[in-house]
């Protein structure tokens, strides 16, 4: 969801300034095609699964102990 917007809604991001930057948890493969074959710049970061889990049992243990 984008600013209230419905899931699903793409937002025009041409009315922000340069450089334009934009967040997203959705998987490369998953990108509009616009937005992959564009000339823009892709930072594509993915995270080692076990490193992941690893992290998320240390925050749950964080959390389940009342930090």
């Amino acid at each position: 969801k984008c600013s209230g917007q419905p899931a699903g809604h793409v937002p025009d991001l041409t009315g922000f300034a340069n450089p334009r930057l934009f967040a997203t948890h959705m998987p490369y493969d998953s990108l509009p095609e616009s937005i992959r074959w564009s000339h823009c710049r892709v930072i594509y970061i993915c995270r080692n699964l076990l490193n992941a889990g690893v992290s998320m049992w240390h925050f749950v243990a964080h959390v389940d102990a009342g930090h």
